[in-house]
């Protein structure tokens, strides 16, 4: 199945057939029964591959296969050996499909020959394929293989997919790791209050609001309100299936140019001491809160605790 311009989407051994028949279709000297574990190319070989520490070679050689080997991006990757991780599941939306039934997509197919390469792609399950092959670079998301893959999977009404991720250095994410789509593909920007009431509480006080959006969601936001003669970073919010893709952290890199040269407090939990560290707050006393904030402490104490910060240039 060819995705214009030498890129490609692989499938299975058998892609036509769901996996109950697959056995029974294999002859019994064909060189795919006699292949070793690792070199199955579905969910369960890229598992195998990563867990032995060759998953970069076990890409490789996929993008190799016939039919439709993407030679030139399987020499990419053996050169760079660039970083990779997973099989991850990941978000499905925002991924961008580069090969697609039509004039809007980078490598357009025909609609009628595209449904029929996909169709044998619906008739199995995720793991009976191949991950997807999804690139963070330069702050944006690229599938350099799997368009029909990921089209097959949301016909069938998928929200998520296997991915292998490959990162390049970055001086904002360098160092971890995590499905990065939709997250880091979500626009971040300051938005009038009115965008981002229902997501965030207590809009009515003044202040910036920083907010991520994928489409016209919110999935994320902040708030940097003046109050107690200060500036207070107050209720730091990501949707429940955008968290632990460091959305939060891109929210607080982008606020920085407004909270430089100005002294902000943060009440947070204690275990993100860490998070907020990495963005230039520090524990405090409680008594040295304006009056206004250690009341607001004081009544969010619970069994989980509540830590004082401090963003302070003179520090």
């Amino acid at each position: 199945m060819v995705i214009g311009a030498g890129l490609v989407d692989r499938n299975c051994v058998l892609p036509c057939e769901p996996k109950a028949r697959q056995a029974s279709l294999v002859p019994k000297n064909s060189s795919a029964a006699k292949m070793p574990a690792v070199e199955r190319f579905d969910l369960w070989g890229a598992r195998q591959a990563a867990s032995e520490g060759r998953l970069g070679e076990w890409l490789v050689t996929l993008l190799r296969r016939e039919p439709g080997a993407n030679r030139s991006l399987a020499a990419i990757v053996k050169g760079q050996q660039p970083l990779l991780k997973g099989p991850s599941l990941v978000p499905l939306a925002g991924l961008p499909q580069g090969a697609g039934p039509g004039l809007e997509f980078k490598w357009p197919k025909d609609p009628f020959v595209w449904a029929q390469e996909i169709a044998p792609l619906m008739a199995l399950e995720q793991e009976a394929l191949p991950p997807l092959l999804v690139r963070y670079t330069g702050g944006t998301v690229h599938l350099p293989d799997g368009s029909h893959r990921l089209d097959a999977w949301r016909r069938q009404g998928k929200t998520h997919g296997w991915a292998i991720e490959w990162r390049d250095r970055d001086p904002v994410f360098d160092g971890w790791w995590g499905p990065f789509a939709p997250a880091e593909t979500a626009a971040i920007g300051l938005v009038e209050p009115e965008r981002a009431r229902g997501f965030l509480p207590a809009l009515e006080q003044e202040g910036l609001v920083l907010a991520a959006t994928v489409g016209e969601r919110v999935v994320g936001a902040v708030r940097l309100v003046p109050e107690f003669g200060s500036l207070t970073l107050k209720t730091l919010k990501v949707d429940e299936p955008y968290r632990g893709l460091r959305l939060g952290a891109r929210l607080l890199h982008h606020l920085q140019p407004h909270m430089d040269g100005q002294k902000v407090y943060c009440l947070a939990y204690p275990w993100l001491d860490r998070f907020y560290g990495e963005f230039g707050f520090l524990p405090v006393e409680p008594s040295e809160l304006p009056e206004g904030l250690r009341k607001r402490h004081a009544d969010f104490q619970d069994e989980k605790g509540c830590l004082a910060l401090v963003r302070d240039p003179l520090r």
